[in-house]
């Protein structure tokens, strides 16, 4: 940003996508609101429309699922991006600090329950050192128990007909599951 107030853009590459950014500083100066609204319609002008099609949409990804942990201190979320080749939404599991900072993508060896759509079913463990997540094995959902400080993530149920739900017990030993 400059400092006489004026406006300053920065471009920036984001995953394939040109991202613009307009920082601005305004005193009280007519002139300077004038120049900016002149910039703003300038670019609105300049920007080319086009149609939004299918190859647009599978580029789109949604959080499909949020937990805090239970000292607050990091989130758990899972990232589904829409995969037309396989027909399915493939998720991904990170944790970030909650302050603020880099996610962490974890659990990359489990297939996260992902149809009809990715349903994770995010559960803490009770002291905040394990994610529970439902995951796909032999083709049934099961509970994984995935290491937030890195680890081999590890099935903790073999249900026959899968599970759909889950909750840790208060002291983390055992899980209630559907």
């Amino acid at each position: 940003m400059d400092r006489d107030g004026g406006a300053v853009t920065e471009e920036d590459d984001r995953g394939g996508a040109r991202v613009a950014t307009l920082r601005l500083t305004v005193k009280r100066d007519p002139t300077a609101v004038a120049v900016l609204l002149a910039a703003i319609l300038a670019a609105a002008a300049s920007a080319q429309l086009r149609t939004f099609t299918v190859d647009d949409e599978m580029k789109l990804r949604s959080i499909v699922d949020v937990k805090i942990s239970p000292d607050g201190k990091r989130v758990a979320y899972v990232v589904s991006t829409p995969s037309l080749a396989k027909n399915e939404h493939e998720a991904a599991l990170y944790v970030v600090p909650s302050d603020g900072g880099a996610s962490m993508r974890l659990g990359e060896t489990v297939r996260i329950l992902n149809t009809p759509l990715p349903a994770p079913r995010l559960r803490w463990s009770p002291d905040g050192g394990t994610l529970g997540v439902l995951g796909l094995s032999n083709d049934k959902p099961q509970v994984f128990a995935i290491p937030v400080r890195g680890g081999v993530p590890r099935a903790l149920t073999d249900a026959p007909e899968g599970v759909s739900l889950f909750e840790w017990s208060p002291d983390g030993k055992s899980l209630a599951y559907l």
